[in-house]
């Protein structure tokens, strides 16, 4: 590369990351994985077609300092089992409503979603816990929407969010009836880990030192009890 062309090349890296701190927003994490092995050809000689299952979500679903990395939770785990390719498109923080670490709301991470996308599992979102019902509602709505505009042809499973006791916080438990009444209004596949008892049910090991976040333990345990619903939607 030419030094006028590496000058120009970082003059629009420059613009870029200028644009996006003026509008307060930064890019989603994104990890992804694919299936492994990937035969080229069925049985009867027609190209395979590996799933691609997407995971949305905040930092429940894309990850922290309490567990082991991208190959050790549960979207990687799942990946694992059912032989599909998979995306995490997260953001710490972020929720239907709130912006998050990165000024990114469900609906932003929505807009990154791939065409073909055969399955969209959206998780969340303990960061709205301070938000009216109505507005979470609205938010979680119109993040859907978002998702069938991107991937028209995928299914989509709503999940609210975990909690880590047995008797959440009221705003807790507010968002979750909110994601729930989205998911019901537009007649999709919905988990409620909360009154599943996901993170109270099993051993203490399942969550970190931060009291909030799964570590591989917990990952593994979110993976059993979502590799069945995948599965079933999945077709297979």
């Amino acid at each position: 590369m030419s030094i006028s062309v590496a000058v120009a090349v970082l003059a629009i890296i420059a613009v870029v990351v200028t644009v996006a701190i003026l509008r307060g927003r930064g890019t989603p994490h994104i990890d992804s994985g694919t299936a492994s092995p990937t035969p080229a050809t069925t049985a009867t000689g027609q190209p395979s077609t590996t799933p691609l299952v997407v995971y949305l979500g905040n930092s429940f679903v894309g990850g922290s300092a309490q567990d082991s990395g991208p190959q050790d939770r549960f979207p990687a785990l799942i990946s694992s089992d059912l032989n599909t390719n998979w995306i995490a498109i997260t953001s710490g923080g972020s929720g239907y409503v709130d912006p998050g670490d990165d000024g990114l709301t469900f609906d932003d991470l929505a807009g990154e979603v791939p065409e073909n996308a055969s399955l969209v599992v959206i998780m969340g979102s303990d960061d709205d816990a301070g938000y009216p019902a109505a507005k979470i509602m609205d938010a979680a709505l119109t993040t859907l929407q978002t998702i069938r505009q991107r991937a028209p042809q995928a299914q989509v499973l709503v999940i609210s969010t975990p909690w880590v006791s047995a008797d959440p916080p009221a705003g807790i438990l507010t968002s979750r009836d909110a994601v729930s009444d989205a998911a019901h209004f537009d007649n999709l596949p919905y988990i409620d880990p909360i009154a599943d008892g996901w993170w109270v049910t099993g051993p203490p090991e399942q969550i970190g030192d931060d009291g909030l976040h799964p570590t591989d333990l917990g990952h593994a345990q979110m993976a059993e009890r979502l590799e069945p619903v995948i599965r079933q939607l999945l077709g297979q």
